[in-house]
């Protein structure tokens, strides 16, 4: 019945939903299930100014190694990264990447408009 738009059963529509809220079950025509109350936070999430690429380090290049290397990084509510770690990759890129995030410069996130650490 959800969503019939059946004007002449509206009485015995709002009669049934006020049963179901009553019992506390689900509906999906009721203006029960509207969000109430203090909304959620927005949140924006960090942005990159300022990217640094890595260099390739002699003994990777050396030995044919190539590839990509997962940064995970911690940033400040002023934009600066303050921890990274490799999580992924080659090794021998590892330590190269991870430099080369620490100098990345971030617009920090926003959650409800203040600078987060993320």
């Amino acid at each position: 019945m959800c969503g019939s738009g059946a004007v002449g059963n509206l009485r015995e529509l709002s009669a049934q939903a006020a049963e179901l809220r009553a019992a506390g079950k689900w509906l999906c025509c009721d203006e029960s299930m509207h969000v109430k109350g203090k909304p959620e936070p927005r949140y924006h999430p960090p942005k990159a100014i300022k990217k640094v690429n890595p260099r390739y380090p002699a003994d990777a290049k050396a030995a044919g190694v190539s590839g990509a290397v997962n940064v995970r990084v911690l940033i400040s509510e002023e934009g600066k990264v303050i921890e990274a770690e490799a999580v992924s990759g080659h090794q021998l890129l590892g330590e190269a990447a991870v430099e080369a995030a620490k100098q990345f410069v971030f617009r920090p996130a926003e959650k409800s408009g203040v600078p987060a650490r993320t």
